[in-house]
């Protein structure tokens, strides 16, 4: 674990500072130059580095702590009082500094029943970047990602400890399926200056557009960019040859990994377009207006829209024939998705006009001159007008019964709509003022 360029300028000032003061103690004869520190652990684990015990260390030496958990334990933290320890919680960090006698203690507790312990370490040339490096806990049956990262001049190797359950143990990104409780080391080894040859080929149909084609030659560990581009009715299928160290051969966008010689190929395939025909159609009373009457063609999987539009007097009813994929055979407008060869019609039907009955009559002294007493038939929506003639020294008092629609039920003359089945009649009453 490192510190960063701030820590350690404040670390080395502090440590001159100390060493001065130190110095100038020893000059009098009472310099300490040298601590002890003691190094201990609860049950369920132990210090592994440095070890357990005593060790003496100079005047502001940093010291690297490890604590390993046993099977069925983990690691809590650290405890130590005044020693300056970096990450109390990580089962590996650092004493920064060591300028006095401090007694650390690593910490450690059982693991629930209910749960599974993983522990994760690494040899020098790399870590464990995930789950990261100590001990995890996971329930029964999870799957775990692992990922090694190897440093600079190094490689992955494998993984090595309990890796029964591990998919792919030559792989630095793989899983581990919690089946107990196990723990796994990610091997690294330095990367020698090697050169390695790539030779990159494709099929008709495409090409290898990063690195490009041809042979290439890189350092062994060298990491390479591989891009194959299909050209228009192709598509990428795969890679072949040498592929061991290609992260996804099904992918057209990969790496590839220099630890050998290598030859691969790119392959492409044409592209099959399926297209099935849609014949359209429709009855008496109107027409289908997108996309049309006939037969079309399309692409399998196409979602087409129709819209059928009823002619005046008539009514949409529905869609019939291959209806299997149409979204609503109910709707004027709505969709159907080629899986197939298909027929349909647009079936309308003429639109009957609703009848109402009107009953007019009139009281005494008066009669309905328009459009007459007694019961006559309308479309609905027809407008009647209405005309009441009072008998001679008697004049119009208003219409009453159904009179919702009447449009003034104070004039001898307007008019009703036939929205409904109605009656009305005509009053009259004795002229106030006589000719």
């Amino acid at each position: 674990m490192m510190l960063s360029s701030g820590k350690h300028h404040c670390m080395r000032a502090a440590c001159a500072l100390w060493l001065v003061l130190a110095l100038i103690a020893g000059l009098s004869g009472c310099g300490i130059t040298q601590y002890g520190v003691t190094f201990s652990s609860t049950s369920g684990g132990a210090v592994t580095s440095p070890g357990e015990g005593t060790f003496t260390y100079d005047f502001c030496t940093q010291v690297t702590l490890v604590a390993t958990p046993e099977s069925g334990y983990r690691f809590v933290g650290w405890s130590g009082g005044s020693a300056p320890i970096e990450d109390v919680s990580s089962p590996i960090t650092i004493i920064t500094s060591v300028h006095g006698r401090y007694r650390v203690k690593a910490n450690f507790e059982e693991i629930p029943p209910d749960q599974l312990s993983l522990t994760v370490s690494s040899t020098v040339g790399g870590s464990v970047t995930v789950p990261n490096e100590g001990t995890f806990t996971y329930n029964i049956g999870t799957l775990v990602t692992l990922v090694a990262t190897p440093a600079s001049g190094y490689r992955f190797v494998s993984w090595s400890g309990d890796v029964g359950n591990i998919a792919d143990v030559t792989s630095p990104s793989t899983s581990i399926n919690m089946q107990g409780s196990y723990a796994v080391t990610a091997n690294f080894e330095p990367v020698s200056a090697i050169t390695y040859s790539l030779s990159i080929f494709s099929t008709a149909g495409g090409s290898v557009t990063s690195p490009g084609q041809g042979t290439f030659g890189y350092v062994g560990g060298t990491v390479v960019n591989l891009v194959a581009s299909a050209e228009a009715g192709y598509r990428f299928v795969n890679w072949t040859g040498s592929v061991g160290t290609i992260v996804n051969i099904s992918s057209a966008s990969t790496t590839i990994t220099m630890q050998g010689n290598y030859a691969i190929t790119a392959n492409f395939e044409p592209i099959t377009v399926v297209t099935y025909n849609l014949n359209i159609s429709s009855t008496a009373g109107g027409t289908v207006t997108n996309p049309g009457q006939g037969t079309f063609t399309y692409g399998a999987g196409a979602v087409v829209s129709l819209v059928a539009a009823p002619a005046a007097g008539y009514r949409f009813v529905n869609w019939t024939g291959n209806v299997g994929t149409v979204a609503n055979v109910n709707s004027a407008s709505t969709t159907i998705a080629m899986q197939g060869n298909y027929f349909i019609t647009a079936n309308f039907e003429i639109v009957q006009p609703v009848k109402y009955r009107l009953t007019i009559s009139s009281g005494s002294c008066g009669s309905v001159t328009e459009p007459g007493e007694g019961v006559f038939t309308y479309d609905g929506g027809t407008v009647v007008t209405l005309v009441a003639t009072p008998a001679r020294r008697y004049e119009f008092a208003g219409w009453s019964g159904d009179v919702g629609t009447i449009a003034d039920v104070n004039s001898a003359t307007t008019t009703i709509i036939m929205n409904g089945d109605y009656t009305i009649k005509a009053n009259f009453e004795r002229a106030r003022r006589l000719p």
